[in-house]
């Protein structure tokens, strides 16, 4: 599932800003590697990329460089009202 173990560093930016700003609106680089991301693997998508501080797009395309093509998590089963 996992190519190799290579760090991504990534850098959030907000939209609507100024490129040249980027470096001065505070938001500091987040470092991602194929063990920190398997430990979100337990979460939504969305989840998962609140608590890393980037967007679904971004993880997903973190996760692609890191070679994972398909987020794992599935959604627990429920039972049904009539059973």
């Amino acid at each position: 599932m996992v190519a190799g173990n290579n760090k991504t560093l990534l850098y959030p930016r907000r939209k609507g800003v100024d490129p040249e700003l980027s470096e001065v609106s505070g938001r500091k680089p987040v470092m991602l590697d194929a063990d920190g991301v398997k430990q979100l693997f337990h979460l939504p998508l969305r989840d998962a990329a609140d608590r890393v501080g980037i967007c679904v797009t971004s993880l997903k395309r973190v996760c692609r460089r890191l070679g994972i093509q398909r987020w794992p998590y599935t959604k627990p089963p429920q039972s049904s009202p009539g059973v």
